[in-house]
């Protein structure tokens, strides 16, 4: 989650956050290609803040989240610095429950407060506890 490593630009931090998953066993080798092309279609930043990339097509063997918060904010392009990267991959299998849950995932961080507390949590179990608090009680509410 919190980083020493520190990315001077989108490309790279995706380079890297790919490479985990892909050591991992989560994505397979053209996933990596699949995001960069997605990027350039558009910017996946958020609120000037986050940013969420992810790949054009559902091929991760299993639907994970990578959680980068820098300790200083990276270069994303057109103006845009942020200061947390949730790179998506999931699994085609996944995508219509995934849906709901992305909906209200960008709506808790857009909140100011939520996002401040994502970025201060101690670790995995204190992040995930925030954001699951952050959710409505039923996703698609």
């Amino acid at each position: 989650m919190k980083s020493h490593l520190e990315f001077a630009s989108a490309r790279e931090t995706i380079l890297n956050l790919c490479g985990h998953l892909q050591e991992a066993g989560v994505v397979p080798g053209g996933f990596t290609q699949s995001v960069l092309l997605r990027e350039s279609y558009s910017s996946t930043v958020f609120a000037q803040r986050f940013a969420v990339p992810h790949a054009m097509e559902f091929m991760a063997s299993e639907t994970k989240i990578a959680i980068l918060i820098p300790k200083k904010p990276i270069d994303w392009g057109e103006d845009s610095r942020v200061s947390m990267v949730l790179l998506l991959a999931i699994k085609n299998d996944d995508y219509e429950s995934f849906v709901a849950f992305y909906q209200a995932f960008i709506r808790a961080l857009y909140d100011p407060d939520v996002f401040s507390r994502l970025r201060a949590a101690e670790g995995y179990v204190e992040f995930c506890r925030v954001l699951v608090d952050s959710l409505p009680a039923r996703l698609g509410d």
